[in-house]
């Protein structure tokens, strides 16, 4: 895998979909600490940082949606590079 110095098989991916995953997790924590927070003491910072949480799920999935795009992009790109060539 780290010999790989044409970098033929990229390992970016997969990191990136490892730390979605771990992020998801992360923000599911906050989420939940929130609504026990806001049960316990209800004020409008509680209730802020449970919409604002929500929306970091929405931006992170975003985020990582384009980050992958552009390695599909890639390996397309690679892919049509290669055909090209066999004709």
């Amino acid at each position: 895998m780290f010999l790989d110095y044409k970098f033929n098989k990229l390992i970016t991916p997969k990191i990136i979909s490892l730390i979605y995953i771990v992020m998801l997790v992360i923000l599911f924590i906050i989420v939940v600490v929130s609504i026990v927070s806001l049960f316990i003491h209800p004020t409008i910072y509680n209730a802020l940082l449970i919409v604002v949480s929500l929306l970091s799920v929405l931006l992170l999935r975003i985020s990582t949606e384009l980050t992958m795009l552009a390695f599909k992009n890639t390996e397309y790109l690679r892919t049509i590079a290669e055909n090209t060539k066999k004709d």
